[in-house]
């Protein structure tokens, strides 16, 4: 049997069937505490065989403006590229509801999606989703993910946006928790054995690994090595290239899970990260 990597679920057409699997835990809040507390802006970067370089840096504009920076610096994408966006936590109290900075990371990604087929109609781009579930506990995190139920805000934007670009959109998602496991499990042996890679850590009692990046000693922490191995799960899925939209407070993490990504597994695919946005919520 084939492993799947990247998860893909179709366009709901009946919510109300979800109903009764809508509420996991009624006094569920969101936890996590790293949202950007500056001011607004777009940054975007560029990492590939030649590094990583940043390509704009900026106030943030309105969102069509945004976009069109997007698109126009965004370049040689191969004909299969997975565009990540609307990353964003589950909400357990109510899992057809999706924040605002979410869904507005998702219509981003989608419109970019859009107005790129519409330049260059070979190209034929899949979106996808990177939740965190990094602050949810074993069993309910079995039962948010699977299956996923996809928030109605979300929902209608992928109804919507099928319609303009002329084909049905699937909905890719993966976890990071799930994927941060993932990596721990790739580098058990490895760790041990490979000390030019592999660092380990400790802080009295507690050991923790990081990851040698040339002079960089990079963390591993759930959210770099996450990203590190959804990296590869895109790879290993057949796509060529990779564009994600994140939200600011996600930059440096998304950048060292790249670093990470070239180090540990040698991967080969050209990225775009698009940083945009407070919050994951």
């Amino acid at each position: 049997m084939k492993h799947i990597n990247i998860l893909k679920t179709p366009i709901i057409q009946n919510c109300a069937s979800f109903e009764k699997d809508r509420v996991i835990d009624p006094d569920y809040k969101f936890s996590c505490n790293n949202h950007w507390k500056e001011k607004d802006r777009l940054v975007i970067y560029r990492a590939d065989s030649g590094g990583i370089q940043k390509l704009v840096d900026r106030t943030d504009s309105a969102f069509d403006e945004n976009i069109t920076t997007a698109v126009d610096v965004v370049e040689n994408l191969h004909n299969r590229t997975m565009v990540s966006g609307g990353h964003t936590m589950i909400d357990l109290s109510d899992r057809f509801n999706m924040g605002a900075e979410a869904l507005k990371s998702a219509e981003f990604s989608l419109e970019f999606m859009a107005r790129i087929e519409k330049l260059y109609p070979q190209k034929k781009l899949e979106f996808m989703v990177f939740l965190n579930d990094l602050y949810i506990e074993q069993g309910a995190r079995a039962k948010a993910l699977n299956p996923y139920i996809i928030p109605i805000g979300l929902n209608d934007l992928l109804k919507s946006y099928s319609e303009k670009m002329g084909r049905k959109l699937d909905l890719h998602y993966c976890a990071e928790k799930v994927k941060a496991n993932k990596f721990q499990r790739d580098i058990r042996t490895r760790k041990r054995n490979e000390p030019d890679v592999f660092k380990q850590r400790f802080d009295g009692n507690v050991v923790s690994w990081s990851v040698l990046v040339g002079s960089e000693e990079i963390e591993a922490s759930y959210c770099v090595v996450a990203t590190a191995r959804m990296l590869k799960d895109v790879k290993l899925e057949k796509f060529d290239s990779f564009v994600g939209q994140f939200p600011l407070c996600s930059m440096e993490n998304c950048l060292n899970g790249y670093k990470v990504a070239k180090r540990v597994y040698d991967l080969d695919l050209p990225c775009y990260f698009i940083f945009n946005g407070r919050s994951c919520f």
